[in-house]
């Protein structure tokens, strides 16, 4: 968009001054909207959605590719069976490498929670806080006797290292 102004601003004083043509300001406007009207398909990025963006693009008479609403899937929270802990563990990592917490909460059947526990875990990876967050809340779950339990998380590539017994090394003795 710059490029289109400061082309259009120079061409137009080009023709003033070598050709003696002046351009009306207006038509000028509309060559520079017109560049950036012809060269919005090359955009690869999307609009936020706000009004500013709106109105921008209204403005400028921008073909904009929308940003793609949320797939809303629906599904049941099932609930443990009487004498069964439903644990739910999630993590929070800045970054993939970065400063880690973990949360969990534990219900029953009933939808009591039983208890919560989150801490920090210094540095880690988003897989190593999930498979820490697993690990803390089956500890937790057996420390207060609960030993019939069902552990939720919303990684399924933690959840599938529990399956395959492909836990890290380092964490197996924790």
């Amino acid at each position: 968009m710059a490029f289109s102004i400061y082309s259009n601003i120079w061409k137009a004083r080009n023709k003033w001054r070598f050709d003696g043509i002046k351009l009306h300001h207006q038509i000028i406007t509309l060559n520079i909207l017109t560049d950036i009207a012809d060269a919005t398909h090359l955009s690869k990025n999307l609009m936020h959605n706000t009004a500013r963006d709106l109105k921008i693009i209204k403005a400028l008479n921008v073909h904009c590719k929308p940003r793609h609403g949320s797939n809303i899937e629906n599904f049941k929270w099932w609930l443990p069976t009487p004498n069964e802990v439903k644990i739910y563990c999630d993590d929070l990592s800045l970054s993939n490498t970065g400063d880690a917490g973990i949360g969990i909460i534990y219900k029953n059947n009933i939808r009591e929670v039983l208890g919560t526990y989150s801490k920090s875990i210094g540095h880690a990876t988003n897989f190593i806080a999930e498979i820490t967050t697993i690990i803390q809340g089956i500890h937790g779950a057996i420390t207060n006797g609960w030993m019939n339990f069902w552990v939720v998380s919303d990684s399924a590539t933690a959840i599938n290292a529990y399956i395959k017994d492909i836990i890290p090394w380092a964490l197996r003795t924790t």
